[in-house]
């Protein structure tokens, strides 16, 4: 996806917060990563890779393995809740 970023919000700092997040989230910016997040608080600080005008967000989640086990026979039944359950915020504030 993409957001634009106004003179004031580009020179503050832009924080994710993603929310809830089931498994591991990287998050890349303009084309760079800017943090790869295994564990709560599910926030990662954008702020060196955000730019005035438009921006381009990208999140990757790796989620586990729970779906797939229920298609084979296996003891491990852990929970199918994975994935990027949210909600996703971007938060800004002046420097």
């Amino acid at each position: 996806m993409t957001f634009e970023l106004s003179v004031e919000a580009a020179t503050g700092n832009v924080m994710l917060n993603l929310g809830k997040v089931v498994s591991t989230a990287e998050v890349r910016v303009n084309g760079k990563s800017a943090g790869i997040k295994v564990a709560p608080p599910w926030r990662v600080d954008i702020s060196k890779h955000t730019q005035q005008g438009e921006n381009r967000l990208e999140v990757l989640v790796f989620n586990t393995l729970g779906n797939h086990y229920v298609t084979i026979p296996t003891l491990f039944r852990g929970p199918l809740t994975s994935g990027l359950i949210g909600p996703v915020r971007l938060e800004s504030t002046r420097p």
